[in-house]
């Protein structure tokens, strides 16, 4: 029977939080941190952060990695 995505990406994302949780000996809160901000870097990466404020209002940090609208033609 084939798996469905759901549980496919579920069990990708409970062995990414193992992993992160193993290597790093950190609490779960800064494990549950470390993955949304990387979610976060995800989502700011793949959407047009130029298209209004939202990006810079969500993590002022991530703005210098903010691909330049153009860069990926």
């Amino acid at each position: 029977m084939r798996e469905s995505v759901l549980t496919v990406a579920g069990d990708q994302a409970a062995r990414v939080t193992e992993a992160a949780r193993t290597r790093s000996g950190a609490p779960d809160d800064e494990v549950q941190r470390f993955i949304a901000y990387g979610q976060l870097c995800h989502l700011v990466a793949t959407l047009d952060p130029d298209t209004g404020d939202w990006a810079a209002a969500l993590s002022p940090t991530l703005s210098p990695f903010a691909p330049q609208r153009g860069t990926f033609t």
